[in-house]
This record gives structure tokens, sequence and C-alpha cells, in this order.
């Protein structure tokens, strides 16, 4: 079943039904997880209807396929700005510009993590954004020769990078996020045979606000 408006033909009143929606479905899959959560569920949060709900989305699926395509489409950018890596200041950055996302969307990446859905868009969307990261650090890899296979050593560095963000999210592990990130960019630096600057990772608000930007 098709949702009976298409985003392109929704008036201003229609786009703010639609957007709270997606911030009630949202809620909803993080507290409840992908598989528990019903469409009963989301119109409630919503305080809604389900027929408005199906105006919208034809489903709990496609709702949470717009979801993960809006994550997906904030680390795509973050993926493309991948620096050179053997600068570690630009790293640092980079990272941090990981990270600001990381910590908006990071109860929903989890739910989406361990919904371990692999198969129809929510699998393909998962697949890309995977790619699109490998496939930038190992474009960098290549410009800085280290004597490993760029690929494989990009699939390590982009798992490194995720599952760190996912620990120190999930409180896992006692870390505070961008001190990890320094440390991380060091294990970076020291990978691609620079060495880390003296100067260090800025903590304060600086970074953060660079990387919103």
């Amino acid at each position: 079943m098709k949702p009976l408006t298409p985003e392109s033909d929704l008036l201003p009143r229609g786009q703010k039904t639609r957007d709270r929606l997606l911030g009630a479905g949202s809620r909803v899959f993080s507290e409840r997880g992908y598989h528990s959560t019903r469409v009963e569920d989301i119109v409630v949060e919503a305080k809604t209807s389900h027929g408005t709900f199906y105006l919208y989305f034809s489903s709990k699926q496609e709702l949470f396929e717009v979801l993960a395509g809006e994550v997906v489409e904030e680390l795509s950018t973050v993926a493309d700005s991948c620096p050179d890596l053997s600068q570690d200041i630009l790293v640092q950055e980079w990272l941090v510009r990981f990270e600001v996302v990381y910590e908006k969307r990071h109860a929903f990446l989890r739910t989406w993590i361990e919904a371990e859905i692999v198969s129809g868009e929510i699998g393909r969307l998962a697949e890309g954004i995977v790619t699109r990261f490998t496939q930038a650090l190992t474009r960098r890899l290549e410009e800085t020769p280290i004597g490993l296979a760029p690929r494989p050593a990009a699939v390590i560095l982009i798992s490194m990078v995720e599952r760190l963000e996912y620990y120190v999210h999930g409180r896992a592990i006692d870390a505070k996020p961008l001190e990890t990130i320094a440390t991380l960019a060091g294990v970076i630096s020291a990978l691609v045979g620079t060495t880390t600057t003296s100067n260090g990772l800025n903590t304060g608000s600086e970074r953060r606000a660079k990387a919103r930007a």
C-alpha cells in the first residue's frame, strides 16, 4: 500500500504532520526497537489517527526507511569530507563531525543496528553508507602508502570508528566522546606513519560549533 499523499505534494500543514509522525516514529523505534514497534504505538505517540498515518506512510517500514535515509544523508556528508589521513588535526576535525551526527542520532542508530535488517531498502541503505565510508577511506589510504592493502585497512578503520561511537553512547565503556576522538586520531596517525600534534583536541565548544556550521 502506498501513502495517499506523496511528500512532493504536501502543503506546509501536511509537512508539519508528516514531520510529527517522523519524530514520533523515531522516539518509539528508539524506545521499543524496530520489531516491537507497531503503527498503533506511533500514532499514539504522535497524537493522531491510523487514517492520518496512512496518508503519509504505507507502513512502519516505510517510515523507518525515511528516517534511515535522513541519517544516511547526514553521514554521507561526513564520508565525502574524509581528509588527508596524514594531517592529524584534520582527522580529529573529521571525527568530530562524525561524532556530532552520531550524538544526534545515536538512539535511532542503535535501533537500526540491533534490528539486524539486511534485506530490502533498509539493508540497501546500511550497505550503501558503509560502502561510502570504505571508498572514501580507501582513496585516502592509497594516497598514503602504509604497507597494507588499502581497502581492508579502510574497512577496519570505519568499523573501529563506528564501534567506538556505539559503545561510548551506549555507555558500554566509560569514556567521553571527545577524549576518545583524540586517541582515535592518534591511532590513525600512527597507522599512516605521522605524529600526533602536541596541540591535542580542543574539548571545548569551538570544534563542535565548527563541525555543526
